[in-house]
């Protein structure tokens, strides 16, 4: 079975930056040298890979590109190339190497959204992502602080017959960082980020507090002693001019997804059952100021150690679905964010 997987890496902008391209191509490549595909291609050679960029002082990152690619149905998908067992080692061999997955494929610019041929993508989405208790939100659960990006994968674009559209064209990722590239391969490295179609929002704010006023945002973690409810407090950045389309994006609803953090989540098969949607948010909730939309919610602390993550949309969707009849992206845009975490660490 043939088992190839593809891949970004992110290396730092140092003196070794040359080296360490050419020697984790020369020496990991699957496709590097013909007569070596064989022994190549398994899950301990990637892991020796990740293992390469461990050693180093400042260390690259890699991110799983369209992981359900050759995913086939049902849902959820039946794994092929990429599986969540495989994704899961590969973490865990170097969580600060091997940081996470595109939720959103590239290739978004043609009525096949992603190009997923076998298992269609989910509003342009990639079902380990999209589901709702899902693959992504089973990651979670298990502790594992494993983050989404998205980016254009441009090839050929949709203008001379291809399928893509130009990096930033229709998908951002988008990093709370310093305009410095070792602060933001920082920040995608520890989850300080989201993704967004079609210039949806442009910022995001976002505060998870208990009782004391100092709260922690993506891809970090509070301290809870007993609190019962949290407080999340949200500002989303909204686009003052036109996207690429010639259109002024409407965000129509938020989403508030929470899930716990748990040992028994490690024994559900690729699911976690305590994840679901806590609040679904419309304008009647939210109050805008100037070019910002703002809201704050208060959430149960229905689990001892958690997670709460965002998604907003523009279309009528409650939840992103394997679509049979196109879409028009430009009408069917979305965000995602990484996820805000809590634990007990501490007593009142």
């Amino acid at each position: 079975m043939q088992q190839l997987w593809c891949l970004s890496i992110v290396v730092p902008i140092n003196d070794q930056e040359r080296d360490i391209l050419v020697n984790f191509q020369r020496d990991y490549s699957i496709r590097e040298i013909r007569s070596e595909i064989r022994q190549r291609n398994t899950v301990e050679h990637l892991q020796a890979g990740i293992r390469s960029f461990s050693g180093l002082d400042e260390k690259p990152l890699i991110i799983m590109n369209h992981p359900s690619h050759q995913a086939m149905p049902p849902l959820p998908g039946l794994w092929d190339r990429v599986t969540p067992e495989k994704l899961m080692t590969w973490h865990y061999t170097d969580p600060e190497v091997f940081i996470g997955m595109v939720a959103a494929p590239g290739h978004q610019a043609t009525s096949n959204r992603g190009r997923y041929y076998k298992h269609p993508s989910m509003n342009g989405f990639d079902q380990m992502t999209a589901v709702v208790g899902g693959v992504w939100d089973h990651f979670l659960g298990n502790g594992m602080r494993f983050w989404i990006s998205a980016g254009s994968d441009s090839h050929v674009h949709v203008s001379d017959g291809g399928r893509d559209f130009w990096p930033g064209e229709y998908t951002k990722t988008f990093v709370l960082a310093h305009n410095e590239p070792a602060d933001i391969m920082d920040g995608l490295r520890h989850g300080r980020s989201f993704m967004v179609f079609g210039d949806l929002i442009q910022g995001m704010d976002v505060r998870l507090s208990g009782d004391s006023k100092s709260g922690v945002t993506l891809g970090e973690t509070l301290e809870l002693g007993n609190e019962k409810k949290l407080t999340l407090t949200m500002s989303f950045t909204l686009n003052p001019d036109e996207n690429f389309n010639g259109d002024h994006p409407e965000l129509k609803r938020i989403d508030v997804i929470t899930g716990g953090i748990n040992d028994e989540i490690a024994g559900e098969a690729e699911t976690n059952s305590t994840a679901r949607v806590i609040e679904r948010l419309d304008e009647s909730h939210w109050r805008v100021e100037g070019n910002e939309i703002k809201v704050t919610v208060t959430l149960p602390r229905e689990h001892a150690n958690g997670y709460v993550r965002l998604r907003g949309t523009s279309g009528e969707y409650l939840e992103p679905e394997v679509n049979q009849e196109p879409l028009d992206q430009w009408e069917d845009l979305w965000f995602y964010s990484d996820p805000v975490f809590w634990e007990a660490g501490i007593k009142n």
